[in-house]
C-alpha cells in the first residue's frame, strides 16, 4: 500500500527514530513526513528547513496578501468571530508579523490577545518584551506555551561548549562567514552542524552562517547574563572586524575596489556593531584599524551622514576620555577625515570647524596632518 503518515512536533520523540528507520525498511511503498525542531540522522532522511512565513516588508504593502498576515487574522476571526480589521488594525496586525519575523507559533500567540488589545498595542508589547507572547491553554504543551519555552527546550539538547558557541553567535548582526563565526565563537565546524540540526542555526545559500532574530535574541540575552563571557565575545567580534577592514584598506582603492565594496557592504551591519563596541569600550587600537576603510566605503558609497554619525561616535567617547597624546592622534585623524564627510552634504560651516579642531590637534603634536 501508498500510504503517509505525518509525525508532528517530534523533537520529544527522538529516542523512537530507529522505529522509522524499520517502518520505512519494512513497507518500501511508506512516505514518512515529520515536523521536528532536530534531524532525525536517518540516511533516508530529506531535510527541508522551514523558515516564517512571509510577512509585509513595509507600512504600505498590501498586508493581507501576506500568508503570515492570514494567519494572524485566521486565529484572531477564532477568538473574536467575524472580525474585520480596520486600517489602522492592519498596520498593527503587520508590525507583529515583522516583529516575529513570521514565525507561526509567534503569530497564534499574538494573535489570542487581540482578545484584549488592538493589534497594534500585541505589537508595542511585543518590542517591549518578547516574553508578552505566552499562553495559558491547557491544550497546549508546556514547551511551546511560550516563544521562551520553545528556545529553552532546544537549547536543553546542547552541551555546554555548544550552549556557549550559540549564546557567542547572538554577537552577529546580518550573519556571519564562517571564519568570522569560528574566530568569533571558537566553534568547530562539528558544533556548528550540531546547531543547524537543532534547528538553531543556519547556512544560507551564501554560505553565511545566520540565526532567526528572535533566537538571535534570545541567545543574546543569556549571553548577557555572563557579563565575562559577553565582553569576550563582543571584544572578539570586534577585533575581527576591524582586522577585516584594516586588511582591505590598500585594495578598496585599487583594481580590486568593486569586490572589496561588495565584501565590506555584505558585512556592514557587523561592521557597524563591532565599531560601537570599539567606540563604547574606548577601544583606540579598533578605531584606528577600521578608521580609514569605513571612511573610504562610506564615500564611495555615499554614505556621508552614517560616516559622520559613526565617528561622531568615537570622537564624542574619546572627548569623554582623559586626554592623552594616542587619543589625541585617532581625534585628528577622525576629525580630518569627518570634515570631508561634512562638505560631503554641504555642511561647510561644521566642516570648517571640523578640520580646525583636526589642525589644531596635529599642531600640538607636532605631526603633519594626512594629505589630500
Amino acid at each position: 500500500r501508498h500510504l503517509l503518515l505525518v509525525l508532528d512536533n517530534f523533537e520529544h520523540l527522538l529516542d523512537s527514530v530507529p522505529l522509522i528507520g524499520e517502518l520505512l525498511s519494512a513497507a518500501p511503498q511508506l512516505w514518512i513526513l515529520v515536523t521536528s525542531r532536530r534531524r532525525l540522522k536517518l540516511s533516508s532522511e530529506t531535510v527541508v528547513f522551514l523558515d516564517g512565513l512571509r510577512a509585509p516588508a513595509e507600512p504600505g504593502d498590501d498586508a493581507q496578501s501576506y500568508p503570515a498576515v492570514q494567519m494572524f487574522l485566521l486565529h484572531s476571526r477564532r477568538m473574536r468571530g467575524h472580525y474585520e480589521p480596520t486600517e489602522q488594525d492592519m498596520a498593527g496586525i503587520a508590525a507583529v508579523c515583522r516583529l516575529v519575523h513570521g514565525m507561526p507559533l509567534g503569530i497564534l500567540l499574538s494573535a489570542a490577545w487581540t482578545r484584549v488589545l488592538s493589534p497594534a498595542e500585541v505589537a508595542g508589547e511585543i518590542a517591549k518584551d518578547q516574553d508578552f507572547l505566552q499562553t495559558d491553554m491547557p491544550d497546549v504543551p508546556a514547551r511551546q506555551s511560550s516563544l521562551r519555552a520553545v528556545f529553552l527546550h532546544a537549547g536543553s539538547k546542547l552541551d555546554a561548549g555548544e550552549r556557549e558557541v550559540f549564546m557567542r553567535l547572538s554577537v552577529f548582526r546580518g550573519g556571519a562567514s564562517l571564519e568570522a563565526a569560528q574566530h568569533v565563537t571558537g566553534a568547530t565546524v562539528g558544533m556548528l552542524a550540531t546547531l543547524i540540526d537543532n534547528a538553531l542555526l543556519r547556512r544560507l545559500p551564501s554560505g553565511r552562517y545566520d540565526i532567526h532574530e528572535l533566537l538571535r535574541q534570545f541567545a543574546q540575552e543569556q549571553l548577557e547574563q555572563d557579563s565575562q563571557i559577553a565582553q569576550a565575545a563582543h571584544d572578539a567580534h570586534s577585533s575581527y572586524y576591524a582586522g577585516f577592514m584594516q586588511e582591505r584598506s590598500s585594495a578598496i582603492t585599487g583594481a580590486a575596489q568593486q569586490r572589496i565594496l561588495q565584501e565590506i557592504s555584505a558585512e556592514m551591519d557587523n561592521i557597524r556593531a563591532a565599531w560601537v563596541w570599539a567606540a563604547a569600550r574606548l577601544d583606540v587600537d579598533n578605531i584606528r584599524l577600521a578608521t580609514y576603510t569605513l571612511y573610504q566605503f562610506t564615500d564611495f558609497r555615499g554614505g556621508y551622514r552614517e560616516g559622520i554619525e559613526l565617528f561622531e561616535q568615537a570622537i564624542a567617547a574619546l572627548d569623554a576620555a582623559p586626554p592623552s597624546a594616542q587619543h589625541d592622534m585617532l581625534l585628528a585623524l577622525l576629525c580630518a577625515l569627518n570634515g570631508w564627510n561634512y562638505i560631503r552634504i554641504g555642511d561647510y560651516e561644521t566642516s570648517a570647524a571640523v578640520f580646525a579642531r583636526s589642525a589644531a590637534l596635529y599642531a600640538a603634536l607636532n605631526t603633519p596632518p594626512p594629505p589630500g
